[in-house]
């Protein structure tokens, strides 16, 4: 069964026409609610009220496939971005459209892509993969079996990404924003930063990230009451 929209017509006689008329209201209680996007209308509760939105992508560019609003509007929709279909909002009277989430999750800007807390971060001589002694509090993002210190005895490591940082296109970028902070029992400031090196590319990547926590002599510390760092890719 589907719905008609072609009936009743002119000349039908109603009572010919009940059964088809049935179907049709039948057939909006089914759009509509058991398999639509609301209660149905003969719920015992609730009918009529959303069990869920569901948003049709109505193109790719912000500023042509988004549907107008008129003053006291505003327009929550979906667009294309490139990768993902994603949740737009448009201000009252055509105004400003801005994006409301990336990447499935709620847009704020920047978008997280990495995020370690770690404590009791101890000396150990060990080098290579997968050998590091410290304690994995909260993660996001981590892959743990590449993750290795690459300083014997220091505070120095490489944190590799469970996924790789990509750009808007979907293409893999080190163009992102990172911050390193350490702490230790003593006055002793800590500096967590990318090392000191000639080419930048081999300590930020897609992938990983090189991370060591000096003192303000640019000395590397041999351990830590723990550390916190975050990496971010700006939307």
């Amino acid at each position: 069964m589907t719905y008609n929209p072609g009936i009743p017509k002119a000349k039908d006689i109603l009572a010919d026409s009940q059964g088809d008329l049935l179907t049709n209201f039948d057939q909006l209680n089914t759009i509509y609610g058991t398999s639509g996007d609301h209660v149905a209308f003969n719920a015992a509760a609730g009918a009529g009220k959303h069990k869920k939105v569901t948003f049709l992508s109505q193109g790719s560019d912000p500023e042509m496939d988004s549907p107008e609003t008129r003053e006291n509007e505003l327009a929550l929709f979906a667009l294309e971005d490139g990768i993902d279909t994603e949740l737009y909002l448009r201000k009252e009277s055509n105004g400003t459209v801005n994006q409301f989430t990336k990447d499935g999750e709620l847009f704020l800007g920047v978008h997280p892509v990495f995020a370690i807390n770690l404590s009791d971060l101890a000396p150990d001589a060990n080098v290579g993969a997968g050998t590091y002694n410290f304690t994995v509090n909260n993660s996001f993002n981590l892959d743990t079996a590449n993750t290795k210190r690459l300083t014997a005895s220091r505070c120095h490591y490489r944190f590799f990404f469970t996924n790789s940082v990509l750009d808007a296109s979907g293409n893999p970028t080190n163009k992102y924003i990172f911050t390193a902070n350490g702490f230790v029992n003593s006055s002793d400031p800590v500096i967590g930063k990318v090392p000191n090196t000639a080419v930048y590319d081999n300590e930020v990547q897609p992938n990983y990230i090189d991370i060591e926590f000096v003192n303000q002599s640019n000395k590397k510390f041999s351990a830590l009451t723990g550390a916190v760092i975050m990496c971010w890719r700006v939307q």
